[in-house]
């Protein structure tokens, strides 16, 4: 070895032994979605080449691609979908909808829809053809290897919620034939709301564990003025979903002739106010789904760069829209099959909306709005690194807390810009040798959210560890890079042969944490 320094990191110097995460380990969902707010849309019928021409003349880097998996769909369909979206460099998103369908092939009837679901989930043949193909659903994505959103029953779900737990809104309630399916894999779950969502994330983990992400949705024309009743539903289900889908109130209270002028101001305060409270007693992020084309894209983005609408969603929970496409016949491009009996005037600026949200699409990718407002105290990073219970728990949550057991606590975590629920390595402070016999430099570098205001980094250096002299991370020989939302500092030393340097850094926190 030709370095001769004797180096030590004082009080840090243990944690550099510790590893990281198990490989094959599916990653938290956050890390695989976009860094911005994103956009995606439909893939049916006649425009399934839209998205990809749009891609081509706009520039437009779409997010997401989704569509139905119904009961007759194939495997054939559903292979060339997923190659569809991979193809685009979108995420897929597969919206399972077949509950209604399976139980009308049954002969199940009713005034109402949901009258036919009721009956469809309680009997034992149609749910075990149904979590059968939920299993191969699962294996197929599974396959295709790349991260996917498996969206669960989107209306049914509601329906369930609504008929069985309108009062109590305890998915322990409900009878839905799990066990009784006979299915082998869910005998042991009870028949119950709450055991259907937990055979579903349990064929995810048996099937698709390390690409496929469970989706759930929740329909705020159901419980929109009360966000707490969805609240307790969600917790009520026993099961880890990933992320969350929902409408805006647009879809239902602004149909007619006024669809297209979004948003209306009440209605739009009424939904952030819902869906935000879901999002923070849960911890998921949601996807705005099934967004009219002609309104929601000139609703949140008539001038972009103004960026008030879309940041209004992020604050809410939202990590992307995804619009919904059926036709490409004339324009203005609207929805009838939604329930829309009106377009847009000429002379109204979401008048021929399929290429006015091009248009727009491409100024917003050309300027995209970042989901990380950045964190500038412990207080922002322990929201964005600890579920709502954990932030309650001083146990977990503590600055001296560790609860990945790395040996670093969460005040040095956040201090590093690292995870406090794995144990990364990458970021804590790293020491360097360069040079050769005639002229040795040490380096020391270690990383930091840059936009912290509440803790100060002090760093000293000394010969023979009496000593010390305090280095100014201010100094102009102090290097400072930057990669996505950290900064590394670096600071290097260069000394005679076969002398010492020794490093010592430490974190306070100059704003004290109630």
């Amino acid at each position: 070895m030709r370095g001769r320094y004797r180096i030590i990191a004082l009080g840090l110097c243990a944690i550099l032994l510790f590893g990281v995460v198990a490989l094959g380990e599916r990653p938290a969902i956050e890390t695989i979605l976009p860094d911005r707010f994103g956009f995606g849309v439909s893939s049916f019928g006649g425009v399934l080449d839209w998205p990809a021409q749009v891609k081509a003349s706009h520039g437009i880097n779409w997010d997401f691609l989704y569509w139905y998996q119904m009961k007759d769909s194939s495997q054939w369909f559903l292979e060339a979908k997923l190659a569809r979206a991979a193809n685009l460099g979108a995420m897929p998103v597969i919206t399972h909808y077949q509950l209604y369908d399976r139980g009308k092939a049954a002969g199940y009837s009713g005034d109402h829809s949901w009258d036919i679901v009721i009956k469809a989930v309680q009997d034992p043949i149609v749910m075990r053809d149904y979590f059968d193909n939920v299993k191969w659903i699962m294996q197929s994505a599974g396959n295709f290897g790349q991260p996917t959103i498996f969206q669960t029953e989107p209306d049914s779900t509601t329906w369930l919620r609504q008929y069985h737990t309108e009062e109590t809104n305890d998915a322990t309630q409900g009878y839905v034939a799990v066990a009784a399916s006979g299915h082998p894999d869910l005998k042991d779950l009870p028949d119950t709301i709450a055991g259907y969502a937990q055979a579903l994330v349990r064929l995810r983990d048996l099937y698709a564990p390390d690409n496929v992400y469970m989706g759930l949705c929740e329909f705020d024309n159901v419980n929109g003025w009360h966000p707490e009743r969805s609240v307790t539903f969600i917790q009520s289900l026993g099961a880890r979903f990933d992320i969350l889908f929902t409408h805006h109130t647009i879809k239902y209270s602004t149909k007619g002739e006024g669809w297209w002028d979004a948003f209306s101001e009440t209605d739009h305060a009424r939904f952030l106010n819902w869906i935000g409270t879901i999002t923070d007693a849960t911890g998921l992020k949601y996807i705005h789904w099934q967004a009219e084309i002609g309104a929601t894209d000139y609703g949140l983005m008539p001038d972009y760069p103004s960026e008030e609408r879309i940041s209004d969603l992020i604050a809410a929970g939202s990590v992307a829209t995804l619009f919904d496409l059926y036709t490409l016949d004339g324009p203005p491009h609207h929805q009838p099959q939604h329930g829309y009996t009106s377009s847009p005037p000429p002379d109204h600026p979401a008048y021929n909306s399929l290429d006015k949200l091009a248009e727009r699409l491409q100024r917003y990718y050309n300027q995209p709005t970042s989901l990380d407002p950045g964190i500038a105290s412990f207080t922002d990073w322990a929201e964005s690194v600890f579920t709502p219970e954990e932030q309650s728990d001083p146990a977990i949550s503590g600055e001296e807390m560790d609860p990945d057991n790395d040996r670093v606590s969460n005040l040095y975590e956040y201090a590093f810009g690292l995870n406090p629920n794995s144990k990364d390595r990458e970021g804590l402070p790293v020491i360097r040798i360069h040079g050769g016999d005639d002229r040795n430099i040490a380096s020391y570098s270690f990383s930091r959210l840059p936009d912290c205001t509440d803790i100060e980094y002090h760093l000293w250096i000394s010969t023979n560890m009496v000593s010390w002299t305090e280095k100014s991370l201010a100094d102009g020989d102090i290097g400072i890079s930057s990669e996505g939302d950290r900064e590394t500092i670096t600071i290097s030393t260069t000394n005679g042969i076969w002398r010492s340097v020794f490093y010592k850094l430490e974190v306070r926190n100059i704003q004290p944490l109630d």
